[in-house]
C-alpha cells in the first residue's frame, strides 16, 4: 500500500468523522462545546509545562532541575494511594444519578482518611531512608498537595455532568498563575524551595475555583449514615483500576525515580531535559484520537473498522518515523538552543528516547482499540509487564550507563508494551473481520 494512497484513505475516513460530527452537534452540541474546553485545556498545561518548564530548568541547572523532577516524580507514583476511590468509577456512579451527595462525600471521607494514614507512614518510612536532608523537605512540602487532592471528587463531579468547561477554566487558570509565580522566582533568584510551594499553590488553587464553582450553583455534599455502605462499595468497584493506576505511575516515573537513586540528582536533571524534548511530540496522537473518536465508535461494519484502524495506525507510524528522523538529526541543535551548553549530555539521550516515539504513538491507539472493544484488562497486564521489564533493564544498565541506561530500558520497554498488545490482537482476533 503506497504512502498515498494510505494519506487518501484517512483523509477520507476523517472527512465522514466530521460528517458525523456535524449530524451529531444538534444533538451533543454541550459535548462539543466541553471537547473544545478540553483541547484549550492540553494546548495551555502543553505550552506551560515546555516553555516555563525550559525556562526553570536553565535557572535550576542539571543538579536542581534533577531534585525537582525527582520530587514530583516520587509524588506522582504514591498519588493514587491519597485516591482509591478510581475517578471512572465516581464519573460514573455520578453520571447515573446514584445518591450524588452521598458519593461525594464518601470520596472526600475516604480520600482524607487515606491521605492522613498515607503521610503518616510515608513520615517514618522515608525518614528512615538515606536521603539527602533537603531532599526530604522538598518531598514533604511537596505532598501537601495530596491534601488539594482529597477534593478531586469535585472535578470528577462536574466531568460526569458533562460539565468539564468548568474542569478546564480552573485548570487554565491554575496554570497561567503558577507559571507567573514561576518566572517570578526565576527572575528574583529565589531557592528551589519555593518552586515546590509554587505546585503546592496550584493544585489548591485548582481546588478552590472548582469548590466555588460547585457552591455557587447551589450543589451541597451531605455527611449522613450511609457514607459507610457507600464507600464500602466504591473501594470494592475501584480495586481493580486502582492497581492499573498504580502500576501506570511506575511505568512512567521508574526511570526518573531509579537514576536518581543510582546515578544522582544531576544525571537526573540531564535525563528529564531530554525527555521533556522528547515527550512534546505526545501531543500529535492525543490531538488526532480525541478528533477520529467519535468516528470509530459509531463504525458498525467490521470491515470499515479494520481498514481504517490499520490506516491511522500507518499514519501513526509514518508520522512517528519523520518526527524521530527529525528530533534525532537536530537532537544537538535543539538541545543547545532550548537548554544551553550546560545540558549537552542531553543530545545523546534524547537520540536514544525519541526512538520510542513510533511505540508510544502505536500504543496510544492499540489502547483506543481495547476500550473500544471491551478489553481494557489487556491494557493493565501490559503496563505490568512493561513495569518489571523496564525496572529489571533501570537496574541493570543504569549503574554503568547513566542516563542513557534509563532511556533504552524506556525505549525497550514500550516496544515490549506494543509487542504485547499486538500479540493480543492476534491472539484473540479483534482486527479479524469474517468476508
Amino acid at each position: 500500500m503506497s504512502v498515498i494512497k494510505i494519506f487518501k484513505e484517512l483523509l477520507t475516513f476523517w472527512d465522514k468523522c466530521l460528517t458525523r460530527s456535524k449530524k451529531l452537534y444538534l444533538s451533543m452540541q454541550e459535548s462539543f462545546v466541553n471537547l473544545n474546553w478540553i483541547f484549550v485545556d492540553k494546548i495551555t498545561r502543553l505550552t506551560s509545562s515546555f516553555f516555563v518548564g525550559i525556562y526553570v530548568a536553565r535557572y535550576l541547572g542539571t543538579d536542581g532541575y534533577g531534585v525537582l523532577t525527582f520530587v514530583i516524580a516520587f509524588g506522582a507514583l504514591f498519588k493514587s494511594f491519597t485516591t482509591l476511590i478510581h475517578r471512572n468509577i465516581l464519573i460514573k456512579e455520578i453520571a447515573n444519578k446514584r445518591s450524588v451527595e452521598s458519593v461525594l462525600a464518601s470520596t472526600i471521607a475516604v480520600n482524607t482518611i487515606a491521605t492522613l494514614m498515607f503521610l503518616c507512614i510515608f513520615y517514618f518510612v522515608v525518614d528512615s531512608y538515606d536521603l539527602m536532608p533537603e531532599k526530604k523537605h522538598y518531598i514533604f512540602i511537596y505532598f501537601l498537595s495530596f491534601f488539594a487532592y482529597i477534593f478531586l471528587p469535585f472535578e470528577y463531579f462536574f466531568k460526569a455532568l458533562n460539565l468539564s468547561k468548568f474542569v478546564s477554566i480552573g485548570a487554565i487558570l491554575s496554570i497561567i498563575i503558577s507559571s507567573i509565580f514561576k518566572v517570578f522566582l526565576v527572575i528574583n533568584n529565589y531557592e528551589i524551595k519555593y518552586f515546590f510551594y509554587v505546585y503546592v499553590a496550584e493544585n489548591f488553587i485548582y481546588i478552590l475555583i472548582l469548590v466555588s464553582i460547585f457552591l455557587r450553583r447551589g450543589e451541597k455534599v451531605r455527611f449522613n449514615k450511609t457514607i459507610l455502605i457507600t464507600a464500602t462499595t466504591l473501594l470494592s468497584k475501584s480495586l481493580p483500576l486502582f492497581v492499573s493506576s498504580f502500576f501506570i505511575a511506575m511505568f512512567l516515573n521508574a526511570d526518573s525515580i531509579m537514576l536518581n537513586y543510582i546515578s544522582g540528582s544531576e544525571s537526573l536533571g540531564i535525563y528529564a531535559a531530554a525527555v521533556k524534548i522528547s515527550s512534546i511530540w505526545y501531543v500529535i496522537p492525543s490531538v488526532v484520537t480525541i478528533g477520529l473518536f467519535s468516528g470509530f465508535s459509531t463504525l458498525k461494519d467490521p470491515k470499515l473498522f479494520v481498514v481504517n484502524f490499520n490506516s491511522i495506525s500507518i499514519f501513526f507510524l509514518l508520522i512517528g518515523l519523520l518526527v524521530t528522523i527529525f528530533t534525532f538529526i537536530f537532537s544537538e541543535f535543539i538541545v543547545f538552543y532550548l537548554y544551553g551548553i550546560e545540558f549537552n549530555e542531553s543530545v545523546n539521550i534524547l537520540k536514544i528516547h525519541v526512538l520510542s516515539l513510533i511505540s508510544i504513538y502505536l500504543t496510544m491507539q492499540f489502547d483506543q482499540l481495547f476500550v473500544l472493544k471491551d478489553r481494557a484488562i489487556h491494557i493493565l497486564y501490559g503496563y505490568i509487564i512493561a513495569v518489571i521489564f523496564n525496572v529489571y533493564l533501570n537496574y541493570t544498565l543504569i549503574p554503568t550507563y547513566g542516563g542513557i541506561g534509563a532511556a533504552i530500558a524506556t525505549v525497550a520497554a514500550y516496544y515490549l508494551k506494543l509487542l504485547y498488545s499486538l500479540f493480543i490482537c492476534q491472539r484473540l482476533s479483534i482486527l479479524k473481520y469474517s468476508k
